[in-house]
Order: structure tokens, then sequence, then C-alpha cells
């Protein structure tokens, strides 16, 4: 354990992840290393097991709470989603408006984007810039942000669209297909919810590297069709394409912040160019789907 003991410690509880509780016999002052605040309690958290990175309890619940999710037994995606809600908790609705305009004015490529997504692009880029550089704590819910911005980019501009475009198919086989049944039952749910990330990346796969399939699925039959309705819809079809982004996206971010690890300013930023960046992936998608 790195520092010293500020006193004399009566309790200790147990550890919860990188973080761990202590209660002193005496009131300690400290300054919270998170939030930068001056504090008084008998009740001090250490992150890192160093003395020198002391937590007050507020920040402390903020730590606990993205913890706890992701060390927890609920599905990936039941992660993604309330990782994405923590993210959201943290930005008024003022400053998600302010930060959405900014976007706006800062690139007018994101004029195009869904309001959902602009919500999301928007709560991460402002709680990056409010956080400060010396936040060095788990970025994981604004890496989500940015995950969710795309995946909700997908949703609307081609999962949706090529949906209605299948409506009328016979899609029974495609349903019982392990590795396209999911967005089959999609498409011909009334009520189900939309494929995520790394559903629709394996069904993508599937659909570009399966010839039997191309033969013999109505769905994947119907995927080419529509998609030769879109002049620039080829990066879509190139397996260094859409498919590659996507699978980098789920392995090195979107898995990664579900899970026990925490990801660092520098992997948001790395997300971030990749989604939004001159040539990001947010970008591509729009313009394959325009």
């Amino acid at each position: 354990m790195k520092g010293n003991s500020p006193g004399n410690i009566i309790k200790e509880y147990p550890q919860r992840g990188p973080i761990k509780q202590f209660r002193f016999d005496k009131v300690v002052a400290f300054e919270c290393f998170r939030c930068g605040k001056q504090k008084k309690s008998k009740l001090i958290t250490i992150y890192d097991d160093n003395w020198n990175k002391r937590m007050c309890n507020g920040c402390y619940g903020f730590l606990l709470s993205i913890y706890e999710i992701k060390a927890g037994t609920k599905s990936e995606n039941d992660k993604v989603t309330e990782l994405a809600n923590i993210l959201f908790k943290l930005v008024s609705k003022n400053e998600i408006r302010i930060a959405s305009e900014n976007l706006k004015i800062k690139d007018n490529r994101n004029k195009h984007l869904e309001e959902q997504s602009i919500r999301f692009l928007a709560s991460a880029e402002h709680l990056s810039e409010k956080v400060g550089i010396e936040y060095s704590l788990d970025w994981s819910p604004l890496v989500i942000g940015l995950c969710k911005a795309l995946e909700n980019e997908l949703v609307a501009k081609l999962i949706v669209p090529l949906k209605e475009y299948c409506l009328n198919l016979d899609l029974e086989n495609d349903k019982l297909d392990k590795d396209i049944g999911r967005i089959a039952k999609y498409i011909v749910s009334d009520n189900s919810k939309p494929p995520e990330i790394g559903t629709f990346s394996h069904f993508l796969q599937t659909a570009l590297n399966s010839k039997s399939r191309r033969e013999t699925s109505n769905l994947i039959k119907s995927f080419y069709e529509f998609l030769s309705e879109y002049s620039f819809s080829n990066w879509i079809l190139d397996k260094d394409g859409l498919l590659k982004s996507l699978q980098i996206v789920s392995k090195e971010y979107r898995n990664k912040a579900a899970h026990i690890e925490e990801l660092s300013k520098s992997e948001f930023n790395n997300c971030k160019e990749l989604l939004t960046g001159e040539s990001g992936v947010i970008w591509k998608l729009n313009k394959a789907m325009n």
C-alpha cells in the first residue's frame, strides 16, 4: 500500500474493486483527489491502495455504482444500458442541450445524426471536459456513451430500414438459423428490441462470408438487394469496412467497458477518434446509407 494512513484505523471494510474504505477513531481532514473538494470525515475511501488518493463518500458512491454494474451477473447488454444511464445522470438536461448545440456547430455532420445519438455524444464530450485532465479513474460510462451513439445510428440508419424492406418476406427458416436468427426475429416482430452492435456484427459477418446462405436465406438475399439501392454501400459489404469497425468497437471498447477492466482517458479518446474523427465510423455509416 502506498503512502501513510492519516490516523488510527478502527475498522476496515471489504475491498470493492480498486476502492476500499477505512474508519478512523477521529475526524480526518483531507482533499478528495477525484473532485478536489476539502472534506472532513471519520470514514475515508482510498483508491488503488494509495493513501495519497483519498476519496469522499460522494465519489466513492459513483465509482462503486460503476464497479457493481461491471462486476455483476447481468448480461453484457444490460450492463451497457445501466452504464449509459449513469452517463446521463452525470449531466443535466441543460448541459446536454448546450453540448449538443456545440457539437452541431463544431462539425456540421452532427446535424445529420439522430437526436439520441447526439445526446450520447454530447454527454460523453461534456463530461470528458468537465472531469478535467487529472481525472484518472474509470472512463467506462463515457466510452459506453460513444458506443451507444454508434449503435443508435446503426439501428436508425441501417437496421430499421432493412426491417421495413423485408417486412413481407417469409423468414421462418431464417429465424431458426443460429447466426442470423436474432435479426430475422427482430424483422418479423412488432415489438422486439433492436439488435445490439455485437448481434448485427455477427449477422454481417455471416452475410459476407457464407456463400451458401446467399443462395438459401431470404433475409441475406434481401440484405444484398436492399443495399444495392444505396450508391455508397460498398463500405458495408467490404470485410474491412463496417464489419471490421464493429468488431474493433466491440472488442476494444464496448465489451471492456461492460466488464471489470477500467478504461482510461486515452481509450476514450481513441474510441472517440475511431467513431467521430475525420474519417470516423459514424460518418462512413451515414454516407453509406445516404
